[in-house]
This record gives structure tokens, sequence and C-alpha cells, in this order.
């Protein structure tokens, strides 16, 4: 399993939103896969950063980034506001696991943008809600 199905997979074993259309998210390693697009999705996608160090009151090296998204779709005809209320709560959930998992592999994991940036995608059809979050899998030297 790569690194990205990793963090992937504790997001899956950890999602705990039930009793909504939220409980049956879909998990995806890469981008938003159209072919599951009646769904929410929370994807996990490499991004290329060299290793580099920063120095502080610890050194830590980072070794791998991930852009966490979580993704949901407004249906046809409606007015969104019940699906923005359920895209904070996926992007909480997603923010609440990765707190609680701070490592993985022999990497420490480190949300650098809080609980992430709204990316949304409404002159796209469907219109999809986004938010991203940029997570670090760093070593402290």
């Amino acid at each position: 399993m790569t690194l990205a199905g990793s963090v992937l997979a504790v997001l899956s074993s950890g999602w705990a939103l039930t009793g909504n259309p939220l409980e049956n998210a879909k998990f995806v390693e890469g981008w938003y896969d159209s072919k599951k697009a009646g769904y929410p999705q929370v994807t996990v996608s490499n991004l290329s950063a060299p290793a580099r160090e920063y120095y502080g009151t610890a050194t830590v090296r980072v070794h791998h980034q991930w852009a966490v998204n979580v993704w949901l779709q407004i249906p046809v005809g409606a007015a969104g506001a019940n699906q923005l209320t359920q895209i904070e709560q996926m992007n909480r959930e997603v923010f609440r696991i990765l707190n609680s998992n701070r490592s993985i592999a022999s990497l420490d994991l480190t949300i650098s943008d809080g609980l992430g940036e709204p990316h949304h995608e409404l002159d796209t059809q469907p219109r999809l809600l986004r938010y991203e979050q940029v997570v670090y899998g760093v070593e402290t030297l």
C-alpha cells in the first residue's frame, strides 16, 4: 500500500458520520472519481515536494505531502444549502481523524491549513463543493 493509501485507510477506518448520506462516503486514492459522482468522496492525492528541513525548537524533515479533499455534489435543482452544511461536516471529520491519528508508517502527520480551504466548483456540471487540507508526513530529527 502506498503512503497516500495508508492516509486514506486511516480516514476510512475512523469515519464516524453516521445516520445521514455522509456515512456512505467513498474513499479514493487520487482525485475525484466521476464514476462515484452520486456519493460524497474523500480523496488523498500525492503532492510532489522535495524533502526539506525546518529548524526551530525541533528540526523536522518533510518527506511527503498529500492533498486531502472532501467532495460533495449539489443535486440538479437544489440550492445547495444542505450540501454546504454537509461538506463542512465532512471537512471537520477529516480534521478530527487526522488530529487523532498523528502518525503513519514512521512519519508524523502535520496538518498545515487547519480546517482547510474551500475550492467549490460551482461552474461545473454537476456542481461540486470541495474543501482541501494539506497534510505533511514529517520526521523529527
